[in-house]
C-alpha cells in the first residue's frame, strides 16, 4: 500500500456523505478540517489535494472551495470535486460578503459605515425601530 493510499484509508474513516459533500467528522479548528500528518495538524484539504492531484501541501498556493457557483457549501466538504487550487488573490476574493446574514444585500445604497464596520442599512433601521419601541413602552409604563 503506497503512502497516499495509507492517508486516503485513513480520512476516509472520518468521511460523512451529504449529498456530494464529503462532510468531516473529525477534529476541526476554525471550522476547518484537520488531521495529524508526520507530526503537523494539516488541513484535509491540502492532502486529499496531494493524493487526488499531486499538490504540494507545502506550497503557498490555497485550497479553495467552489462555493460562488453552488457546487459546495460546506466550509468542511473536502470532496476533491468541490475544490480547486488558487492563489491568495482568488481566496480573498472568494470571502467577499456581499449579502448580510439575514440576506440583503450589500450594495452601496443598502450599506452604512460606522465604528463597528461595514452594516446592511435595513437591518440597522430594523434594529433602530425595535429600540425606539422598547424605549416607548419602558417610558409608557414609567
Amino acid at each position: 500500500m503506497t503512502e497516499k493510499e495509507k492517508v486516503l484509508a485513513r480520512l476516509n474513516k472520518y468521511k460523512s456523505m451529504d449529498g456530494e459533500c464529503w462532510r468531516w467528522l473529525g477534529y476541526l479548528s476554525l471550522g476547518r478540517p484537520r488531521i495529524g500528518y508526520k507530526g503537523k495538524y494539516i488541513l484535509v484539504s491540502r492532502l486529499i489535494m496531494w493524493i487526488t492531484q499531486d499538490f504540494d501541501f507545502k506550497s503557498k498556493l490555497h485550497v479553495l472551495h467552489k462555493t460562488k457557483d453552488g457546487t459546495c457549501k460546506f466550509v468542511d466538504c473536502w470532496n476533491p470535486e468541490h475544490l480547486y487550487i488558487g492563489t491568495n488573490a482568488q481566496n480573498m476574493a472568494d470571502r467577499v460578503i456581499t449579502h448580510c446574514k439575514r440576506g440583503h444585500e450589500l450594495t452601496v445604497d443598502n450599506t452604512v459605515y460606522s465604528s463597528k464596520g461595514r452594516q446592511c442599512r435595513e437591518c440597522k433601521n430594523e434594529r433602530t425601530k425595535l429600540w425606539n419601541r422598547k424605549q416607548t413602552k419602558k417610558f409608557q409604563s414609567l
